[in-house]
């Protein structure tokens, strides 16, 4: 019984250290890996927000350029510019209309405007009976001021368009102003396409018109969104997912303080994770009027990490199996079964047997040292037991 129950306290104490220490190290390092995955989640999650701003930026130049270009082939006409400078709003609508059209359905120019000196509008081509309202936009008002080309996003009363206003000219004379735009609508859906990202546009409220706006989506079709944040309200998006960006993802706290692009975490919707950041919407005049959410199916890459981990740990515990049956096979043969053979020649020596019994080792460890260490005892105790004799 002796036997066993020192044996079996040695193993059970290594097993308990081994797995114990085992465990602590794959706990140790899949929380490091998780870390560095997080990390780099993270990392590539801003970088990947910098890169649709930055898409987004360049599609507002690709679109300037092109307005601009087409706008500049317009002024050009001396026909249309007769028409205009005739102040003949049915004869200028029916001249141009065809153009319009054309340019409406093969580079998505939504607003025509002509705009006389003063900057009152003459004729909207896309807007044929709503005329003789003051303009005051800031790109026209760049327009009128430099004599140059204003071009740039603006948040009207309504939605957010790109816009390029031209003085039309007569020789050395202005006759008035020129303006192509277009909704930006389109670009959500560009860089859904090209980066799989779904965006949201929300737009500050206080810098809309709450009729007007009523209107539009009530004439377009659209549900009344107005009331569904404070201060904001979703312009547009491709995330069709109205309800869920109100309740779980719209954070108006960082849609109020956002300069730069910003990772906001990851968050659960359905069997999916999804990565949200934001950056902030600034119009011509680098004005702040909004922000872009930006939200990325990551479910892919969280699913392949944690298949990872989960093949990394069992890995580990395999390894950590075989190595605890090498190590309990050498600690066994290399410890307890010696340890075994020499208390049962203590208890040997004990009785007064087996004294003459060499124990011979070439082991130089500390098992050697005690067998050694045990002869010598025999050795004396042989000795002594020889001196009682011969005494008595």
């Amino acid at each position: 019984m002796a036997k066993n129950a020192t044996t079996t306290s040695v193993s059970s104490r290594f097993v308990k250290l081994f797995l114990f220490t085992g465990v602590a190290v794959t706990l140790m390092f899949s929380g490091i890996l998780t870390l560095v995955f997080q990390n780099n989640l993270r990392n590539q999650a801003l970088t990947d927000i910098r890169n649709i701003q930055s898409f987004y930026n360049s599609l507002v130049e690709a679109d300037i350029k092109m307005l601009a270009s087409a706008l500049n082939t317009f002024s050009k006409n001396a026909a249309m510019r007769n028409t205009f400078v005739k102040h003949n709003r049915d004869e200028l609508f029916a001249a141009c209309n065809d153009l319009f059209t054309d340019n409406r359905d093969s580079f998505g120019i939504t607003h025509f405007y002509f705009i006389d000196n003063d900057g009152t509008c003459f004729l909207r081509m896309h807007k044929r009976d709503l005329y003789g309202e003051l303009i005051d936009r800031k790109t026209f008002a760049y327009a009128k001021t430099t004599g140059n080309v204003g071009s740039g996003i603006e948040l009207g009363q309504t939605a957010y368009a790109l816009r390029v206003v031209m003085p039309y000219k007569d020789g050395n004379s202005t006759v008035g102003y020129v303006e192509f735009g277009e909704e930006i609508e389109h670009f959500d859906g560009v860089i859904k396409q090209a980066t799989g990202a779904d965006v949201v546009v929300v737009a500050d409220k206080s810098l809309l018109d709450r009729q007007k706006y009523t209107d539009v989506r009530t004439r377009a079709g659209k549900p009344d969104e107005w009331n569904d944040l404070d201060k904001y309200v979703v312009m547009h998006d491709t995330l069709d997912q109205h309800n869920f960006f109100v309740r779980q993802v719209f954070d108006a706290a960082a849609a109020a303080n956002v300069t730069e692009p910003t990772y906001l975490g990851n968050i659960q919707n359905g069997d999916k994770v999804l990565m949200t950041g934001i950056f902030p919407f600034y119009d011509f005049n680098h004005r702040k009027t909004g922000v872009v959410w930006v939200l990325l199916d990551i479910s892919d890459q969280i699913r392949q990490f944690w298949w990872s981990l989960a093949g990394t740990i069992g890995i580990a515990v395999l390894v950590l199996g075989i190595f605890l049956i090498l190590a309990l096979h050498s600690l066994r043969v290399k410890v307890i079964n010696p340890l075994i053979k020499l208390t049962a020649l203590a208890e040997t020596i004990s009785k007064g047997e087996e004294l003459n019994h060499e124990l011979i080792t070439d082991r130089t460890d500390e098992i050697g040292m005690l067998t050694k260490a045990f002869d010598r005892m025999r050795i004396s105790h042989n000795k002594l037991i020889k001196r009682l004799l011969a005494n008595r």
